[in-house]
């Protein structure tokens, strides 16, 4: 009976040692081997947001589906997503807002449909490095650019364990945000070492955005093909490079 006591009392004496252990570096480490086995993944993508505008509280939800494909150091993706907005003000009905970002390994665009009017925008690739998914050792050090990293203890997410970072955010990604934000946290898959959800708090402790990956398939078969973008026809496309040049 006591070497079955000494024995358990080891065991949770180890676990809690490893728990202790376990570090941003390590998380770092983990998921960039994780990461190194993925070729590819494609993901069902929801983001929920509520921004106060004003004496208005804007409410919208995102839709869509992920898909990304590694090819050496080169990654490609597409985010293809329907938003549905309630600005909050008395209007005749939700605003629909679709959205495509394509990025075919060299350029990206961003092709937005509102009310009958489609634009489309070429991005830098410094502005198309910001949009891309989080993936590997860039998840984490991209994370470190937008403020001070913390490890909280892990959680659950769909009923599978994760990895939980927060980011106090520094002024430059406050500056950036549509609204106050006081904490950001993301949370890694411990089975893939991809992202599977992320929280936007705002200055009061409330979500402000909350946007969650499900139905993650890796190694899919994908091509650089399957991230070819087609201008759609009588549509200019804007460089965005060009637009920020013209602002005050």
């Amino acid at each position: 009976m006591r070497r079955g006591v000494l024995a358990l009392t080891v065991l949770t004496l180890c676990g809690f040692t490893a728990l202790a252990q376990q570090t941003i570096e390590s998380v770092e480490k983990e998921v960039e081997q994780l990461w190194a086995k993925t070729n590819s993944f494609t993901a069902n993508v929801t983001t929920d947001t509520t921004v106060a505008i004003g004496p208005a509280t804007m409410k919208s939800l995102a839709t869509g589906t992920m898909q990304v494909l590694k090819e050496g150091e080169k990654s490609y993706f597409k985010i293809d997503m329907l938003n549905k907005i309630d600005t909050g003000v008395p209007v005749a009905g939700t605003l629909e807002q679709k959205i495509l970002s394509v990025f075919d390994g060299k350029e990206m665009f961003n092709e937005m449909e509102a009310m009958g009017m489609k634009q489309v925008y070429r991005m830098s690739p410094e502005d198309s490095e910001k949009q891309a998914p989080l993936t590997g050792k860039s998840m984490i050090e991209s994370l470190r650019r937008q403020g001070e990293l913390k490890l909280l203890p892990d959680a659950s997410v769909d009923g599978k364990p994760t990895y939980v970072i927060e980011v106090t955010p520094n002024p430059e990604t406050k500056s950036a945000a549509p609204s106050p934000i006081s904490i950001m946290r993301t949370y890694i898959s411990k089975e893939l070492g991809l992202q599977v959800k992320m929280e936007v708090i705002d200055e009061k402790g409330a979500p402000m955005s909350t946007t969650v990956y499900k139905d993650i398939k890796i190694n899919v078969p994908l091509t650089p093909a399957d991230f070819a973008y087609v201008v759609p026809e009588g549509v200019k496309v804007q460089d965005m490079s060009e637009l920020k040049k013209l602002q005050p």
